[in-house]
């Protein structure tokens, strides 16, 4: 009888553990008729429409034609299956703009294949939602997130809280089937026109430099583009100033910030320097006669302004010029040419930041 218990309680709670989806909170649905059959969209055949939901949704770094992108080679992160944007080349823009929002922040982590991953934001855009009965007492969700049953929309149409909660669901299991990054550091940015409202939901590293008042103010200037711009312009120029604004906040405090913060503080130390060299030595020469203590405050000057450098440099290029051999002049030439190298380098280095 306690074997049968046992038992009995740890199916229990295996059923348990399958009900409850705890990553978007809703009941797992049970039983056939729920299971996924296959189709990511609800055709409406006298519209000729399609109602989009999340289950094997296209997937833009391998579905690049029914993502509308027509470019087969390399990755692409803007999916537009409806094509919403009617024209090719807004949707190449709005896709280089993502890749370039990659080398343009931080490096977070490494992926199994080696390759250095920063914050990875990729954009879909759709006409219209298959909307669920949010309000139903058998809500649940199927193996791919979709929501069951579906509102009937003759008898009522969903309020714009739960507009919200439906574009929030499709977002965030969006980007967990993407499966975009390798350690939660993608953002996902959805839209759909039938609701004409947008969602970026971000992983958990991205969250946590895109607060709610970050998400909020970008979506409401999103959808702002749209209402004065239209949809086709209003479009192109939401998401450029939607990218814009997140290869900012994404970038953080990087090498960049402290490389201006140190040049800073080398500017402000060199003022004050030059200030008590140039202004404050002269009265205490005149008065006291005693120059001695701004010897170091000359040494200081000479290093920080790189003059101790030059003169290095100078001496350095008139030994070797005078070299007994007489190839000084050829070791002058590779100093050269081995200081400009250096100075590009740490040009091109310093784009990368």
């Amino acid at each position: 009888m306690i074997l049968l218990a046992l038992i009995a309680l740890t199916s229990y709670a295996g059923v348990k553990g399958d009900v409850i989806n705890n990553t978007f909170g809703y009941p797992q649905c049970q039983g056939m008729a729920y299971e996924f059959d296959g189709y990511t969209y609800m055709h409406i055949p006298y519209s000729n429409t399609r109602l989009w939901n999340q289950c094997a949704f296209p997937n833009p770094l391998h579905d690049h034609k029914l993502c509308g992108r027509p470019e087969i080679n390399g990755r692409h992160y803007f999916c537009d299956p409806d094509k919403l944007m009617e024209s090719e080349k807004p949707g190449a823009v709005i896709d280089g703009q993502l890749k370039e929002l990659q080398r343009r922040t931080s490096t977070l982590c490494v992926n199994t294949n080696g390759e250095h991953e920063s914050f990875i934001v990729a954009v879909a855009i759709i006409d219209r939602i298959l909307i669920p009965d949010l309000n139903s007492s058998q809500l649940c969700s199927n193996e791919c997130g979709r929501l069951e049953p579906y509102l009937d929309l003759t008898q009522s149409y969903p309020s714009f809280t739960e507009q919200q909660e439906i574009m929030r669901n499709f977002a965030d299991n969006l980007r967990q089937k993407w499966s975009l990054g390798f350690c939660d550091n993608e953002v996902v940015i959805f839209y759909c026109r039938e609701f004409n409202m947008v969602h970026i939901s971000a992983g958990l590293k991205a969250s946590q430099y895109l607060t709610k008042a970050v998400t909020d103010d970008l979506q409401d200037t999103f959808i702002t583009y749209i209402n004065v711009e239209g949809l086709q312009t209003g479009l192109e120029l939401g998401l450029v100033h939607m990218i814009s604004t997140l290869r900012t906040a994404l970038r953080g405090f990087t090498y960049a910030h402290v490389i201006i913060i140190i040049h800073a503080c080398t500017l402000l130390i060199v003022g004050v320097l030059l200030f008590l060299y140039f202004g404050v030595r002269k009265v205490d020469s005149d008065v006291w006669g005693y120059t001695y203590p701004w010897v170091i405050t000359d040494w200081v000057l000479q290093f920080i302004s790189g003059i101790w450098f030059v003169k290095a440099m100078i001496t350095s290029m008139a030994f070797m010029s005078h070299h007994e051999k007489g190839d000084g002049l050829l070791w002058a030439l590779g100093a050269a040419c081995g200081a400009t190298f250096l100075c590009f380098l740490l040009y091109f280095i310093s784009l990368e930041f």
